[in-house]
C-alpha cells in the first residue's frame, strides 16, 4: 500500500521528522458518508483491504 508514502510525504511538507523510535502503529476508521461504519466487503476485492483483517478483529476497533 502507499499509506507509508503517503504519511512520509506529508510529514515532509510540514518540515518535520518522524519521532525517534516512534512505533509504527495507527488505527482505522471507516467514514461511509460521513458517519462511522463497518468496513465493506468490497474492499476485500484490493490486496490492501485484504490485509486489514489480519491486523485485529474488527470488533476490537471500538
Amino acid at each position: 500500500g502507499s499509506a507509508g508514502a503517503v504519511a512520509a510525504q506529508a510529514l515532509r511538507r510540514l518540515g518535520e521528522l518522524p519521532a525517534s523510535g516512534a512505533p509504527a502503529e495507527g488505527g482505522l476508521t471507516v467514514l461511509l458518508s460521513g458517519r462511522e461504519g463497518e468496513l465493506p466487503a468490497a474492499a476485500l476485492h484490493y490486496a490492501e483491504g485484504r490485509l486489514l483483517p489480519a491486523v485485529e478483529p474488527f470488533a476490537d476497533r471500538r
